[in-house]
């Protein structure tokens, strides 16, 4: 309930991102520390820059759906063995927009930056900054643009950072009152990938989604252990699917 996700209150996510400041703030590696707050969703927000399309180098030479799809989630594919329209994706262009943040007492107050960036940014601001390979990972971390310019603005840290961030009151509705509503659809999702996990009794077998976001979390959190302590091997993807109603 706190990744900000709808149909999420985004005040808890609010909290968290609070959480992870202070912590690095009152840290011993805050003057080396940079925070990257960023989203893999726009939220569905109208946006009125149109996704990038022209120019975008698809990362590899796979496209969906892959033969491993073909093997595994039949239903992408029509009787003629052709992909579904809604599944076939090329990768490339670029989506809509999502903010990031970037923190470092590095960073000069109040910067923005304009330019186009991309999630592959961060890898190629982390390779170009730590020379960690001479080529680029993928045709599209090669393409995209880093910001480790913004970092090289001054000669020492910034020492005005606040010390705690202050946090947004919290609903009268506490976390404990939500973990005991059922999973959201999202949720259900999350929870169907227990399934993978061997060393449970339970493990080969369909399993019902538990009634509320406790129980789920409780029973993860056994069958994790459990997986853990049988060695971790993966759990063919042929075994039943679990029931998710």
């Amino acid at each position: 309930a706190n990744s900000q996700h709808a149909p999420y209150d985004v005040r808890y996510g609010e909290h968290l991102i609070a959480d992870v400041y202070d912590a690095l703030r009152k840290s011993d590696i805050w003057e080396q520390t940079l925070l990257v707050v960023t989203y893999d969703e726009h939220g569905g927000f109208f946006d009125h820059v149109y996704p990038p399309d022209q120019g975008i180098l698809p990362p590899d030479h796979f496209s969906s759906p892959t033969e491993i799809d073909r093997k595994n989630f039949g239903y992408m594919f029509n009787k003629n063995g052709r992909p579904k329209p809604q599944y076939a994706f090329n990768f490339d262009r670029l989506g809509c927009r999502v903010p990031t943040v970037l923190v470092s007492p590095w960073l000069e107050a109040g910067m923005v930056e304009s330019s186009r960036l991309q999630h592959t940014s961060l890898l190629a601001t982390v390779r170009r900054m730590w020379g960690l390979r001479p080529v680029p990972l993928t045709a599209r971390e090669g393409q995209a643009a880093s910001f480790d310019h913004l970092l090289e603005t001054r000669d020492s840290p910034r020492k005005d950072c606040p010390k705690k961030i202050p946090r947004p009151d919290l609903p009268e509705r506490s976390l404990s009152a939500a973990l005991d509503q059922p999973l959201s659809p999202v949720q259900q999702e999350v929870f169907d990938q227990v399934q993978q996990l061997t060393g449970h009794p339970d493990s080969g077998k369909p399993v019902a989604v538990p009634a509320t976001q406790r129980e789920a979390s409780k029973y993860i959190a056994e069958r994790r252990r459990a997986h853990d302590k049988a060695g971790g091997a993966p759990t063919p993807p042929e075994e039943p699917k679990l029931a998710a109603e």
